[in-house]
């Protein structure tokens, strides 16, 4: 049986690992990332989760350094692994405030910014009002849950210093963006589509009757039209969500094999 000293040890280390990676994921996953929540809370939080993974899993099986720039590349490892699976979490939001930025183009609220307290950054109106909405419905189905479940279940898919960038990681992470994009157009198009036709309609009114001042009558007619449409298609939107919050769910599994790999 291995001395005390050796067991404490192995633990330590294992905890400082875990408390490395969870925290990494925290600082770019979405719910857990952004201004909004304080560092400490993150770390905080962090630690305890990581105390639940090495009570229940013991001691993580990981490369002892043995110079310093081993331990250096090995914190390194973990928390590009960390930062690689939250980024990857956070596209899908990524998708929605696309959807948001296209709507409110052709709705006329292109310079209508707010600042977002989760990225820091001016945002359109109606990506932040989608990226609430989306934020929400995220929360209601538990999806904190799933993103916590993943980043436990990583350390059995993933042992620390596996982090590797390799060609089916880098595949993987094109593809959770092209669905990024592909989830934008989605929310996007029924506006984009209602918008194009009023476009349309005042083009021919504005050639029949040139008396009309259609840019007058445009803005409202457009705003009011794709406000319109945006609320009739919520309850499609939520189905929508529903479908690339689970995907993602499954992207992220995928990524960390891949990663491991």
């Amino acid at each position: 049986m291995p001395p005390l000293f050796d067991i404490m040890e192995a633990y330590f280390f294992s905890f400082l690992i875990a408390l490395i990676r969870i925290t990494s994921f925290f600082y770019t996953a979405p719910v857990f990332g952004g201004t909004t929540v304080p560092p400490q809370a993150k770390i905080g939080i962090a630690a305890i989760m990581s105390a639940i993974v090495i009570s229940i899993k013991g001691p993580l099986p990981f490369p002892h350094p043995l110079t310093f720039m081993d331990a250096f590349l090995l914190v390194i490892s973990e928390v590009a692994f960390g930062i690689t699976l939250g980024y990857a979490a956070s596209l899908v939001f990524a998708g929605v405030q696309l959807a948001g930025v296209l709507i409110g183009y052709q709705m006329g609220f292109a310079v209508a910014n707010v600042l977002d307290p989760v990225s820091n950054e001016q945002v359109s109106i109606i990506g932040q009002f989608l990226f609430l909405f989306s934020l929400l419905y995220f929360l209601t189905m538990d999806g904190h849950y799933i993103l916590i479940k993943g980043m436990v279940d990583s350390f059995a898919v993933a042992s620390p210093g596996s982090f590797a960038a390799s060609e089916g990681a880098l595949a993987q992470l094109l593809i959770i963006f092209a669905r990024m994009f592909w989830l934008g157009l989605k929310i996007a198009t029924p506006v984009i589509g209602v918008v194009f036709l009023v476009d349309v309609a005042l083009g021919i009114v504005a050639k029949t009757v040139p008396q009309m001042n259609v840019f007058i009558i445009g803005l409202p007619l457009k705003t009011l039209l794709g406000v319109l449409v945006l609320t009739l298609a919520f309850p499609f939107l939520a189905a929508v969500m529903r479908i690339d919050f689970d995907w993602m769910a499954e992207s992220i599994y995928t990524l960390m094999h891949a990663i491991a790999s």
